[in-house]
Order: structure tokens, then sequence, then C-alpha cells
């Protein structure tokens, strides 16, 4: 798993985690990091990505993502066709259809429940 994806709320308590780690920059630069983008653990480094639509309720859920195992599949791959013309305008249609692929449901997980 290389990608945890979560509502912005949990990604607030992820940042907030300290586990013994340098917070600052140079201090001519007078910046102090309060985000964690990466978390490291002993089994390898996770991404923590917050997503705006996921639900924030009290019982959010996180995605545990495998990036290798999933892929953009296209049923129709990109068209650019004509449409009518209006004017010195001329105006295109961009038509595509894809889905996501997942190659093996069981390289992801979810966390259910979240008590923020």
């Amino acid at each position: 798993m290389d990608l945890l994806v979560v509502p912005p709320t949990v990604k607030q308590v992820i940042s907030g985690f300290n586990a013994n780690t340098t917070r600052f920059g140079p201090a001519e630069s007078k910046v102090e990091y309060a985000a964690i983008d990466v978390y490291s653990s002993d089994f390898g480094d996770i991404q923590v990505v917050p997503n705006r639509v996921m639900a924030t309720t009290s019982e959010s859920l996180c995605f545990l993502l495998q990036s290798d195992m999933a892929a953009t599949a296209y049923l129709r791959d990109f068209q650019v066709g004509d449409l009518a013309k209006t004017g010195d305008s001329e105006k295109k249609q961009l038509l595509v259809e894809y889905t996501l692929e997942m190659r093996n449901e069981a390289a992801h997980g979810i966390i259910l429940d979240i008590n923020q």
C-alpha cells in the first residue's frame, strides 16, 4: 500500500502526529511545517492525500490503495468531433469513455468508522 486517501479532517489529525521529527526549515526562511504528506513506517512510505468530497461525519472512512494495482481502462479512446459553426468560431467536442480498472481487489484496503 502506498496511498492513503482520507477526508480533510482526518488529514488534519494525521498532520498533528508528532513522531519526534524535525518540522522546522532553515531559520532564515522562517518556515515551520505543519503538515504530513508522507508517513514513513517500518513497512514503507505511505503518501497521505486529502479528498475534499469524502464524508466527514463520525463514521468516516479512509482508503488504502496500491497505485500499481489500479489503472485507467479506456472503453472508447479520445475522439475529436466538429460541431456547428457560429460566425468565426469553430466548436469542437472531445469524446471519451473510461473507467477505473482495479487489477487486484485484494491489494487495497479500507478503514471504517474512524472516530475523529
